[in-house]
């Protein structure tokens, strides 16, 4: 008898033995596994710096749209959402036209309203290209100086059926917003400029910024009574802070989570080079999803902060 208690302890003690053996072992390769995936983590965040800093110099001018390998290294960098849109894009295939195919005609078209502030500039015209190669037409709102500076594109872009909006003269907050005097001024002085340049009397107007918080209750009813429409966008792509392809990666987050809202898409974009380089990509995305491109029209009800 004592020797098969014996024998029953053995067996017990020998069975937590091994349960514990094997509670350590997975622990240790599970600890294991997390480190490893950390480094990877944090190699691609070095990575991530690097291929930023490289690609980032404070004046960066002359960037060719489309360069194979620009775009090799954004697909290489980027995340899964935009992976595939950005090899699309880099393999040349063509545009997914919203209105080609049957499969589109029976897809209910959303409209998304494209707006480029602070233009026009020397990038302008290779915008307006891409735009065209994709049917898009958008809205550009524009500085007074720079119209003067490039009043050929300015014609350009109303030929093509795009929209001409005002975005005021000096682009400063202490002088546009100084007075209800200043914020009329700035206005008016661009409205004209447009309208001498391209016979369009346009009453579209985005001030600088944002009108939230510098468009007081004063200064939005002196605007209102002068017949300004004043449009801000419920869509900020951050193409002024991420200078790549993380501009297109958080356009898409906000336009999903826009989905189910009835209120037009508004993305606000800059006429710099990093966002026509990248602004392919966007579209393809936009395009695939049966997004209709149009420009704003002054019959809209605008959105505003």
């Amino acid at each position: 008898m004592m020797k098969d208690k014996k024998r029953k302890i053995t067996k017990i003690i020998s069975a937590c033995l091994f349960s514990y053996f094997v509670i350590f072992l997975i622990s240790f390769l599970a600890i294991s596994n997390d480190v490893k995936l950390m480094g990877r983590i944090h190699n691609d965040s070095k990575e991530d710096r690097k291929f930023v800093s490289a690609n980032h110099p404070e004046k960066k001018t002359g960037i060719s749209l489309l360069d194979q390998g620009q775009l090799n290294a954004h697909i290489a960098s980027a995340h899964p959402t935009v992976q595939n849109l950005m090899r699309t894009t880099s393999s040349n295939i063509t545009p997914s036209v919203i209105n080609s195919g049957p499969e589109a005609a029976q897809t209910e078209r959303r409209p998304v309203y494209l707006t480029f502030d602070d233009g026009p500039k020397n990038i302008t015209t290779q915008i307006l290209t891409i735009l065209e190669q994709y049917q898009a037409k958008a809205t550009f709102f524009m500085i007074d100086g720079n119209i003067r500076s490039y009043p050929d594109v300015v014609k350009q872009l109303v030929a093509s059926g795009h929209t001409v909006a005002s975005h005021g003269v000096s682009h400063q907050r202490h002088a546009f917003y100084q007075s209800k005097d200043a914020v009329l001024s700035e206005l008016e002085q661009t409205r004209n400029t447009i309208k001498e340049i391209t016979g369009v009397d346009s009453y579209l107007i985005r001030t600088p910024y944002g009108s939230s918080p510098y468009m007081t209750d004063e200064y939005m009813q002196v605007v209102k009574e002068y017949g300004y429409i004043l449009w801000d966008w419920n869509i900020d792509s951050k193409d002024w802070y991420y200078r790549d392809y993380r501009f297109v990666e958080t356009t898409i987050s906000q336009i999903e989570a826009l989905k189910n809202s009835n209120d037009p898409l508004v993305i606000l974009l800059h006429e710099n080079d990093e966002t026509a380089a990248q602004l392919p990509v966007l579209l393809n995305y936009l395009t695939s999803q049966h997004y209709f491109l149009a420009a704003i029209d002054p019959t809209m009800a605008p959105i505003q902060f």
